[in-house]
């Protein structure tokens, strides 16, 4: 989230089909993260033999950050059964 000079908030998504890693840290704790798109877990558990059985997207819900949360895709939640 970007915060404007007139105090609004914009959400940037960009080279979202790119997979890359970034670095994040907080508490001393260092943590390399990976951005994939979606594409890349279904293919990949698709080519093991696997079927989605459950999909969802449930929103945040709680607390004051509930709402930036929901503005994008935040969480997916799937089952699996290998065929």
């Amino acid at each position: 989230m970007i915060k404007n000079p007139d105090g609004s908030s914009t959400f940037t998504i960009d080279h979202y089909l790119d997979c890359y890693a970034s670095w994040a840290q907080w508490d001393g704790i260092r943590i390399q993260n990976w951005h994939r798109p979606m594409a890349f877990y279904m293919q990949a558990l698709l080519a093991e033999g696997f079927a989605l059985t459950h999909f969802d997207e449930p929103k945040a819900t709680g607390g004051d950050r509930a709402t930036a949360y929901n503005r994008a895709p935040y969480l997916h939640v799937m089952e699996w059964q290998r065929r």
